[in-house]
């Protein structure tokens, strides 16, 4: 048994006898060279904050899996634990999570039998509050967002990538009922945003930027 071995290594084995009248008293085998396959990775992503209705697209890039990998998606929810998603057969899955907090995985079998785990992502639902009201949806230069509950005035807006970076911070915004966004600069793509109300209560919904 040996571990450390890589992919071309050149193996022998030496037996030397105890025996009084050996001749030689040691032989060396034949060489073997080690192939040492590498294992398979597998790494997902793609959308994974959406509103009831979103389905979430989730790719997935495999490498070292062979000609024909096979893909396994699964989800845990708060219903049940690590279970195949019907369906899911290639390196793509369209997913609609019912409720925040599923999660979601992929198992890939290599072309030489071994098999990797992706990551897991972890899938938040939004649900988009009746006490605003935002357009144009998708936008163009300018995002209006109309407070609908003059009793509690927004404080701040934060408008966040799909990746979780912020890009966009405003404040003093309580004597405003419609706020206008510059988001000429964005890069097309879905965005979301976070209002903080002058009760401490957070709202949250996403856009689109063409």
């Amino acid at each position: 048994t040996a571990g450390g071995l890589v992919n071309g290594d050149v193996v022998t084995v030496s037996l030397t006898s105890n025996a009084v009248c050996a001749s030689p008293d040691t032989v060396t085998s034949l060489p073997s060279i080690v192939a040492v396959l590498p294992r398979p990775g597998v790494t997902i992503s793609g959308d994974t904050v959406g509103d009831p209705a979103a389905t979430d697209h989730l790719v997935s890039i495999v490498v070292n899996g062979g000609v024909n990998p096979v893909y396994l998606w699964q989800d845990s929810t708060s219903a049940h634990s690590w279970q195949t998603i019907g369906g899911a057969a290639g390196g793509t899955v369209n997913y609609s999570p019912m409720v925040g907090g599923d999660y979601v995985r992929c198992i890939v079998t290599g072309s030489d039998g071994c098999t990797a785990a992706s990551n897991t992502l972890s899938l938040t639902v939004i649900t988009i509050p009746n006490t605003v009201r935002y357009y144009p949806n998708p936008a163009g230069p300018t995002l209006y967002v109309e407070n609908m509950d003059p009793m509690d005035p927004i404080e701040t807006i934060t408008v966040f990538t799909a990746a979780g970076n912020r890009v966009i911070s405003l404040g003093n915004l309580t004597s405003q009922v419609k706020i206008a966004i510059d988001v000429a600069s964005l890069n097309p793509g879905i965005y979301y945003v976070s209002l903080t109300r002058q009760s401490g209560k957070t709202d949250r919904f996403q856009f689109m930027k063409r």
